[in-house]
């Protein structure tokens, strides 16, 4: 295990023209190694550091510059040939801390040694030496060969220990102190990753140490920053690994989290992942408060991932949300939270034991989803649903698409529930979608489709309708639930309630798009298959609807179909006892009846229409005076007017006189001692029928 060595630098030397001319070469070699190495070429970049390497053992040697010009040439060939292929570089992951489940441990640094020829001249081909070392044990490690890695870092140790002995020139002093945190930082890491906790943390303190004496260091400032909290964040990791988590441990990450928020942007990863850290350091030691303000942060991040995200790194939420939920419910005591806290205790378990990607993981945050979601926790349950797809969609062939489909509904459900239309309609097009991909992938078609995938694509179909609905595109409406009128009927045949229930809502949208024979068809299924459910006579937006239709219908002089729809009219109206609607229901079938000029059946209805009127006008209880009684007498008169006019063109003027003369009695009554302006309409009346109450005026009527 290795400690830090006190400073003792050599003083700074200049080389004379061979040493020179070789100091330019290796330099070239490095920084070309360099961009090997950046491109993932780490084979390639050890080569280019081994020919550095040799070139400095081989300095004495006659001309030889010219055969390694011919070869650095070929390299920088070959590199232009490898950075116009280079694909993105695979971003890390967020650095965050979860015992047991999530930790992707220590990080090394994965920042390689840069020289320019002025330092090398200004220090010597010793300094090139531990440059090229450090730089070729750093591809070794990116290529995961932890034992060769361990001798490179070794040998390196070695030569950065002689390079500390003596001098004390202030600028090499910098640059090796820099050059000292990255080499124990990443001794740190593999030390860790063999088990030995007690190893990697003196590794790390080790790190540190040199990084207090990095002042002035060549890098620029926010690359020291970020390399500086990188070692302390793995510092604080193995203290929290090893069980320590007091004050120290806490200072530590709030020290990561502060170094990494004044150089990246508050939603970088790194940023993020500090504040679960913290978060979870904070519950660890009982922190209630402090472990919800830094959850919370991370979860303002995490939870505004794009559904689908491109490829990069990627904020889980689910630890963040599991602990939030966990503090939150633990003292309540109903039925839902007590099983909420339990699933996800399971769910956290299940994570741990198998990793985030199993399929009773999935079943899990699906369960907790729908748990959230019946609490109303609409933007909980939105996060468990959105990880439950990610993790379906990577498992892949192994899982049905129907639960890609339910889980695509479920998120469609809850966005258009957030108001969020839109969005929930591009997530039930592609539940819609999941099946027909999974055919072309197999080459195969279902023909007969399981009763449940009948179910869940008619509820999505209705889903749509009502977004559709929703933004205007009621056509597309239409549309939408038909196919979801078709595929219940597979399931629940013709005169299931559901299906009333579609027929109704494709007879109103049809209705709004003037299209008033395909609404009263629509309507007459509705009504059908409600009278055999014995439901129909107790919507009264229904009966709202219907009258709305048979205005339609007048307009369109479709009277025929407007005397079916009055006629449902006036039997949902008697079923429901409202004699008010039933009276004013038949004087509108008496007036079709009588637009036909089927004067006997119209005049007959209108009978229907007076008593039902009469019973209403006899059983109020509210006084003369009240509109609504006014208004009863009112819907009476004219019924009664009705009748005489019908009497009257049937030749039977006495009973026409007759009714005449009873309606300016009912409204002398009313009106008795009461000025024109308290009911205006039934004063007109009145004047009216007392004219035609007269045989004389009504023959000239």
């Amino acid at each position: 295990m290795s400690t830090p060595t006190p400073f003792r630098f050599v003083e700074p030397c200049s080389l004379p023209g061979k040493e020179g001319r070789c100091s330019e070469a290796v330099v070239t070699l490095n920084e070309i190694g360099n961009k090997f190495f950046s491109v993932g070429q780490q084979d390639t970049a050890i080569n280019m550091f081994d020919s550095g390497l040799r070139k400095l053992k081989d300095k004495a040697s006659a001309s030889p510059a010219e055969p390694l010009d011919e070869y650095i040439q070929q390299a920088n060939r070959r590199l232009q040939r490898c950075e116009s292929q280079m694909k993105p570089c695979a971003i890390q992951p967020p650095d965050t801390y979860l015992e047991g489940f999530c930790d992707v441990g220590p990080r090394p640094i994965r920042s390689p040694l840069h020289l320019d020829q002025g330092i090398a001249n200004e220090y010597g081909l010793v300094i090139l030496e531990a440059v090229l070392l450090f730089n070729k044990a750093l591809a070794i490690h990116s290529k995961s060969d932890l034992a060769a890695a361990t001798r490179a870092y070794d040998e390196m140790a070695i030569r950065h220990a002689g390079l500390c002995k003596g001098a004390k020139c202030t600028k090499l002093k910098n640059w090796l102190a820099h050059m000292g945190m990255l080499l124990h930082n990443n001794k740190g890491q593999i030390i860790y990753c063999k088990g030995d906790e007690d190893g990697a943390l003196q590794e790390f303190r080790s790190a540190l140490y040199w990084a207090r004496h990095a002042v002035g260091v060549s890098v620029d400032r926010t690359t020291f920053i970020l390399h500086l909290a990188t070692c302390m964040s793995n510092y604080g990791r193995t203290r929290w690994m090893m069980g320590i988590i007091e004050e120290e441990t806490c200072h530590v990450f709030d020290q990561v989290l502060r170094l990494r928020a004044s150089v990246l942007d508050a939603s970088h990863p790194d940023v993020v992942g500090a504040h679960l850290n913290i978060g979870m350091l904070a519950y660890a030691r009982n922190d209630k408060a402090a472990a919800l303000k830094h959850l919370k942060s991370y979860l303002s991040v995490a939870s505004k991932e794009p559904l689908q995200s491109e490829s990069g790194v990627h904020l889980d939420p689910i630890p963040a949300i599991a602990y939030i939920i966990l503090i939150e419910n633990e003292e309540k005591d109903d039925d839902l939270s007590v099983e909420l806290l339990r699933t996800v205790r399971a769910l956290l378990d299940k994570r741990e034991d198998y990793g985030n990607e199993h399929a009773e993981v999935a079943s899990l945050l699906n369960y907790v989803g729908t748990i959230l979601f019946h609490r109303r926790e609409l933007k909980s349950a939105l996060l468990f649903y959105k990880e439950e797809l990610r993790l379906e969609e990577r498992l892949g062939a192994s899982q049905p698409g129907l639960s890609l489909s339910i889980t695509f509904n479920n998120i469609g459900r809850i966005l258009q529930e957030l108001g969020k239309p839109r969005d929930a309609m591009v997530c039930y097009r592609q539940a819609l979608n999941v099946e027909k991909d999974k055919a072309s992938e197999t080459g195969e078609l279902r023909d007969e489709p399981s009763r449940s995938t009948i179910s869940l694509f008619s509820t999505i179909w209705y889903n749509l309708g009502i977004i559709y609905d929703q933004i205007g595109s009621r056509l597309e409406s239409i549309n939408a639930f038909k196919m979801s009128l078709e595929l219940r009927q597979r399931n629940l045949g013709a005169d299931h309630s559901d299906i009333a229930c579609l027929w109704y809502n494709i007879g109103t949208l049809q209705m709004e798009h003037q299209l008033v024979e395909e609404a009263t068809k629509s309507f007459r299924e509705a009504l059908r298959i409600g009278k055999l459910g014995g439901f129909v006579e107790h919507s009264r937006h229904l009966m709202t609807t219907l009258k709305k239709l048979v205005t339609l219908q007048q307009q369109r002089g479709k009277v025929h179909d407007a005397i079916f729809i009055v006629g449902e009219l006036v039997e949902m109206h008697r079923t429901a006892r409202d004699l008010q609607e039933l009276g004013a229901a038949q004087q509108t079938l008496a007036e079709l009846h009588h637009s036909l000029g089927n004067l006997p059946t119209s005049l007959s209805v209108a009978h229907s229409a007076c008593e039902s009127l009469c019973t209403r006008i006899a059983t109020e209880t509210c006084s003369t005076s009240a509109p609504c009684y006014l208004k009863s007498v009112e819907d009476l008169s004219n019924v009664l007017f009705l009748m005489a006019s019908l009497y009257n063109e049937l030749c039977d003027q006495k009973q026409a006189v007759e009714l005449h003369n009873k309606t300016s009695m009912l409204l002398s009554s009313v009106l008795r001692g009461a000025s024109r302006g308290t009911a205006p309409k039934l004063h007109t009346l009145l004047e009216v029928n007392t004219l035609l109450a007269n045989p004389k005026h009504a023959t000239a009527a």
